[in-house]
Parts: structure tokens; C-alpha cells; sequence
């Protein structure tokens, strides 16, 4: 299982950080209240999580490990 409320709050740490972030890169975000309700149900829609990848890895200068985000039998 990946672990997308610890992506969310490693990551951006407020649903306003990262519609913030988002809007650095000159991407309209999803309404406030679609954003809150990821990090409410801590789940990102596959579309949205490529997207924001994409642009964590441009903000960082180079790919983004998701291992930390693994959890679960296998997993540790």
C-alpha cells in the first residue's frame, strides 16, 4: 500500500501549500475543498499524483523516491 497521507504532509504539509506549489508552476489546482478532502481522506487521484511528481521532481532537480511511502506486508 502507498501511504498518500504521508506524501501529502511530507511533501506539502497543507492543503493551501500545495495548491500554492502548484500555482508556482503556473497550474491551475484543483477547487480548495477537492485539495482539503485529499488530505481529509489521504488519497491523491492517479492523474493529479503523476502531475504533482512531475513538478516535485522539477522543484527538487531530480527524481522523487517514493519508497518512504510504502507500508504494509513487505513492506516493513
Amino acid at each position: 500500500m502507498f501511504d498518500y497521507g504521508k506524501f501529502l504532509a511530507t511533501n506539502f504539509q497543507s492543503p493551501a501549500k500545495l495548491s500554492s506549489f502548484l500555482r508556482a508552476f503556473g497550474v491551475q489546482p484543483p477547487s480548495d475543498e477537492v485539495v482539503r478532502k485529499w488530505f481529509q481522506r489521504k488519497t491523491v487521484p492517479a492523474d493529479w499524483f503523476a502531475v504533482l511528481l512531475v513538478y516535485l521532481e522539477l522543484d527538487q532537480g531530480g527524481p522523487v523516491s517514493l519508497t518512504i511511502y510504502l507500508c504494509g506486508e513487505g513492506n516493513g
